[in-house]
């Protein structure tokens, strides 16, 4: 076995071993604050998550395992986008419309706004500007509510994967599509199919 196999597979091994841990320290401090229904999702999230082509994607991303401090439902989502990548789960709608819309800003050499990626929830979302054009909707029409909660968990989802770069200007919250990012790329070739 060459070094370079040996040194992925100790990554991998490590990688899962801390991710462990550190599930298993999230599922006792929900437990401790009497929450077992938060303590069921997360360990089914981490039966989710515990699979060799979903934990080699988050190590060959960097992905920090601070993710696991996050709700529970934008580690849901984040699961959406993993499994999908792993040819376990279909595609999230609100996620590749955002990562689509993210490439074409960046293909225009501009930052999305958060807004502009929560429009991506929905058709009936405001037009405001001709910055409208690079941004895809959901055929979805939903209610206020749904689509800020849609559009919170995808968006920190897919910055928690590296998949957006979050920043701040003027505008607030903006993100870069980060071009160098295998989860975005697989992703939106995913979406191509």
């Amino acid at each position: 076995m060459t070094t370079k196999k040996v040194s992925k597979i100790d990554a991998l091994a490590s990688y899962k071993s801390a991710l462990e841990t550190a599930f298993a320290e999230r599922v006792a401090k929900e437990q401790a604050l009497t929450k077992e229904h938060c303590a069921s999702v997360l360990r089914a999230h981490l039966k989710d998550i515990n699979h060799d082509v979903i934990l080699s994607m988050l190590v060959e991303n960097n992905v920090a395992l601070t993710f696991i401090n996050k709700n529970e439902k934008q580690i849901e989502r984040m699961n959406d986008v993993l499994r999908a990548l792993a040819k376990v789960a279909k595609l999230n709608k609100y996620a590749v419309a955002m990562l689509r819309t993210a490439r074409a800003f960046h293909d225009a050499q501009e930052l999305v706004t958060r807004n502009e990626l929560v429009a991506c929830c929905s058709k009936d979302s405001a037009r405001s500007s001709a910055r409208d054009a690079l941004i895809e909707r959901t055929a979805t029409i939903q209610s206020s509510g749904t689509i800020n909660a849609q559009s919170s968990m995808t968006i920190n989802a897919l910055v928690a994967l590296n998949a957006l770069v979050e920043s701040f200007d003027v505008r607030g919250k903006v993100y870069k599509f980060n071009a160098d990012s295998k989860i975005a790329l697989d992703y939106l070739a995913l979406a191509q199919v």
